[in-house]
């Protein structure tokens, strides 16, 4: 598959042709002030229609003709000067293509319009305009990992140290170090009490860009329940939100301290009487995990323990 073709199917895949083509079919561009005979000639709105249908049924040539022309009356329109980079990638002229879509990107800063720029410079195999232009795209809101771990247009920068970096920027939670504080207990698990005797199974895993670790707990009778757990960055904590087939919902808090992830809790028992609850999620030698559960209705003067769970990770 050529480069052209890969372009187009991306930026279908982006949703720009829709998002540009309202912007440009009203006018609502940025225009340059002008007044007397040396204010520029107005694009008209058959010449806008005329242009985004070009673009809408990839016409490359004719499209790049018509933004061309929108562009010399226009030269603040940063939704033109996209639309005629992408045309021209898409044709394979990619000095031409490079100019305009710097031009894009000086007149409105757009995380969208510099990923393509990104792009071009990495098919011109300018590496590393192309991952300072990458970086730029991320830090200004791009998070679309998969796509730029895929894009063909990408190849030439992706096996760089530095592609690896600005994905890690792309996607923070899993940047800060932290965030792997909980990544021990990570994986398939077959889970026992204390005696050694099955309880169930659970499957560990990151979820959301990386930024929670997700539970999904099944017991051997039946029910389970699952977790969602985060590093919550402003507040220096680790936060767990267990939820049940029971009903039951907790939120837990704590920190990974003296080898092992400690959380803490407020509940009910079955009598409806508050319980603090405890946790400690610790990694043992042999490469098991012990979750020790205890609640005490007394404030903390005692503890009992709810479930003392022991995970061996699933061959």
């Amino acid at each position: 598959m050529s480069n052209n073709l890969l372009f187009v199917r991306r930026l279908l895949r982006g949703g720009l042709l829709i998002v540009g083509a309202l912007l440009l079919a009203t006018g609502a561009v940025a225009q340059p002030a002008g007044n007397g005979n040396n204010a520029p000639a107005s694009v008209t709105p058959e010449m806008r229609r005329q242009a985004n249908e070009h673009f809408q049924r990839r016409d490359w040539a004719k499209a790049a003709e018509a933004y061309a022309a929108i562009t010399q009356h226009e030269p603040q329109n940063a939704n033109a000067w996209y639309r005629l980079g992408a045309a021209r990638a898409a044709l394979g002229q990619l000095e031409p293509a490079r100019g305009a879509l710097e031009k894009a990107v000086v007149t409105q800063p757009n995380p969208y319009f510099t990923y393509d720029l990104a792009c071009v410079y990495a098919r011109l195999n300018e590496k590393e305009k192309a991952l300072t232009v990458l970086e730029r795209a991320v830090l200004s809101g791009y998070r679309q990992v998969e796509r730029m771990r895929a894009d063909e247009d990408l190849k030439t920068i992706r096996t760089e140290p530095r592609f690896d970096e600005i994905m890690l920027r792309a996607r923070p939670c899993a940047a800060r170090p932290e965030a792997a504080q909980f990544d021990f207990w990570l994986g398939e698990w077959a889970v026992t009490n204390a005696q050694g005797q099955p309880v169930g199974t659970n499957t560990i895993k990151r979820v959301l860009g990386q930024c929670v670790v997700l539970e999904e707990y099944s017991e051997h009778l039946g029910g389970g329940g699952k977790s969602f757990n985060v590093y919550d960055a402003q507040k220096n904590r680790w936060q767990q939100t267990w939820v049940d087939d029971r009903g039951a919902m907790i939120q837990f808090t704590g920190e990974f301290k003296d080898g092992a992830m400690r959380l803490t809790g407020m509940g009910r028992n079955a009598e409806g009487k508050p319980v603090v609850y405890r946790m400690s999620y610790t990694p043992q030698p042999d490469g098991r995990v012990r979750q020790l559960w205890e609640g005490s209705t007394d404030e903390g003067k005692t503890w009992s323990v709810a479930f003392d769970g022991w995970y061996t990770r699933k061959q």
